[in-house]
């Protein structure tokens, strides 16, 4: 017979183990680039820095991520425009906006960058967009990648992990219109790197195999773009591709043929597209190999990863970038984060926290409460020109 001492001892042994499971996944939070430009907003707090998961989605990286993915949807729908690209292909960016919010022509715009096959409509993009429009009276607006979030592609180019060229055509024509407002960049996941790449391939000490048309033209950067912040990047796809697991592998080649059947109307007229679709689960690998390396101009798969890694990059970045990762994300791996760059750029500084899985760092007693989000949010705060808003 089950006694009332044997569960209340049973429910001690869960608590402990649960405690000691907890204390393991948290601590203090890994700065590279302490004394740098990105991290003054911090003042005298660096040293003392820590971070604790969430008691019950922080018990596992894989539920972190899932729960970055799945907690805190709104009904928002951003306003929608299309842009066209050097190869005449449109592409899209969404505007998040109020009715009841007017935003000033001078107010900061923040430049949102997704995560791969996603959009303005995931969950973490459209919590920050619509917190940076509402709390902090910036104007968000979030790029789309080609074919995505229902922006069909209308040339058989596609996008890459690298792909800056309509990220240029977008920041030029959103400076153009704003001209007197600042511009700050803000990346998420596979985001994170273009962005990061961006910035840096103006002035980087690396030869791109196949340079974007900006910098072939030698077309300079807006001169409005202050300052970047970039959660989850990966830095490094060689490295990401490897240690992804095969489950992994096929979770986003799924996500990716799915973008593969969106799109295949224009898709088809790839020289290798009988190839691609013959293949019974493709992976991301398959889908890059087949549908993306060669029109974005490389020779392979390798050249193409290589080439797209922001880790290449960090060297010509020349404004205060701040990079916010996880020590146990299980899609942009630690083992990838470029110490040795941000060390020496003084305009990069990184935050590492112990655990948080991917993009879901949040703090241990709330599912709405991220560490990277907040921080990028003080990051900005700090280093953006004041400005007001006016709710009517």
């Amino acid at each position: 017979m089950i006694t009332v001492r044997f569960l209340w001892n049973t429910l001690l042994l869960i608590l402990v183990i649960w405690l000691i499971r907890w204390i393991s996944l948290g601590g203090s939070v890994k700065v590279c680039g302490k004394e740098h430009k990105p991290l003054a907003y911090l003042g005298n707090t660096k040293d003392y820095l820590f971070y604790f998961p969430h008691f019950l989605l922080g018990l596992n990286n894989q539920l972190n991520t899932i729960a970055a993915f799945q907690l805190n949807k709104i009904a928002c729908k951003p306003r929608r425009e299309f842009l066209i690209g050097a190869d005449g292909g449109q592409f899209a960016i969404d505007w998040f906006e109020d009715r009841g919010i007017e935003i000033k022509d001078t107010s900061p715009i923040i430049f949102i960058c997704h995560g791969v096959n996603g959009g303005s409509g995931e969950a973490f993009v459209q919590h920050f967009g619509l917190r940076a429009l509402k709390e902090f009276g910036y104007r968000p607006v979030c790029y789309i990648y080609r074919g995505c979030a229902g922006a069909k592609i209308t040339t058989p180019r596609t996008y890459n992990g690298g792909a800056t060229e309509d990220i240029h055509i977008a920041l030029k024509e959103i400076s153009k219109r704003f001209p007197k407002s600042e511009i700050a960049l803000v990346g998420f996941s596979m985001g994170g790197n273009q962005l990061a790449k961006y910035l840096g391939e103006f002035k980087s000490c690396h030869k791109q195999l196949a340079p974007p048309k900006h910098i072939s033209d030698h077309d300079a950067r807006p001169s409005s773009i202050v300052f970047g912040a970039m959660t989850g990047c990966p830095f490094d796809y060689i490295i990401t591709t490897q240690s992804c697991t095969e489950k992994q592998a096929q979770s986003i080649g799924k996500n990716c043929h799915t973008y593969f059947k969106k799109n295949e109307e224009q898709l088809k007229y790839h020289k290798d597209y009988e190839t691609y679709k013959q293949i019974a689960n493709p992976t991301t690998d398959d889908f890059n190999q087949y549908l993306s390396t060669d029109v974005f101009g490389y020779k392979s798969l390798r050249d193409a990863y290589a080439d797209c890694s922001a880790s290449l990059y960090l060297n010509g970045i020349d404004v205060p970038t701040l990079f916010i990762s996880s020590g146990n994300d299980p899609a942009s791996t630690p083992i990838a984060t470029p110490f040795r760059e941000i060390s020496q750029n003084e305009n990069l500084a990184l935050l590492q926290t112990p655990s948080g899985g991917h993009l879901g760092q949040f703090y241990p007693f709330s599912s709405k409460r991220k560490f990277d989000e907040e921080h990028i949010f003080k990051f900005l705060q700090y280093n953006l020109s004041p400005h007001e808003q006016k709710i009517t």
